[in-house]
């Protein structure tokens, strides 16, 4: 059993590995992002092809259904990319976080897969005072929260929520204005 939890998870982390692969100067991009703790953990994982997707389950337990459970049964098999991004529902929460965001970036699954995986991001409004890279940790920790909240408690995945509740992490991370502050 054990040789064959290494052997599933050695195919899903070459898949990914790729991503920001051996590069010294993405790696310490990555770890000098400033992105919430458990946002960081989502995109560790995400690019080593280590998520919970229920593809990589079935490797492992072969009874366990490989098929996206937000989807329903005729769905494809949630790989690690569709567990974040190709779910109907994922996507459409991403193009509303992409447009609300990155209005003067045209929308495409490509770019958003350079922004997570490469770190390649697109540009941002200009009104915006936070990294790309928070607005990003901080979408894909709103979608996994959303994900497990349907799984464990049965609460809808609702895209347009999912854009709202991103927005409001996004906005805490934001720091407050001084420019209004009067000196005594």
């Amino acid at each position: 059993m054990r040789k064959l939890i290494h052997k599933a998870s050695l195919s899903q982390a070459k898949e990914y590995s790729v991503a920001l692969g051996n590069s010294i100067r993405l790696w310490k991009s990555f770890w000098r992002m400033d992105v919430p703790l458990p946002a960081r953990n989502v995109w560790f994982r995400l690019i080593h092809g280590k998520l919970p997707a229920t593809s990589n389950l079935h490797k492992i337990i072969p009874s366990f259904s490989s098929f996206c459970r937000l989807c329903n049964r005729g769905s494809p098999s949630e790989t690690t990319c569709h567990f974040l991004i190709d779910c109907r529902k994922k996507y459409i929460a991403w193009k509303l976080i992409w447009a609300h965001f990155f209005p003067l970036s045209p929308w495409s699954r490509h770019a958003l897969l350079q922004a997570i995986l490469h770190l390649n991001f697109p540009q941002q409004n200009s009104v915006q005072s936070l990294d790309s890279s928070s607005i990003f940790g901080c979408s894909l920790l709103m979608i996994w929260k959303t994900h497990w909240r349907f799984i464990f408690d049965s609460t809808p995945f609702v895209p347009t929520l999912v854009l709202q509740e991103a927005i409001r992490v996004v906005q805490s991370l934001v720091p407050p204005r001084t420019d209004n502050l009067t000196s005594p």
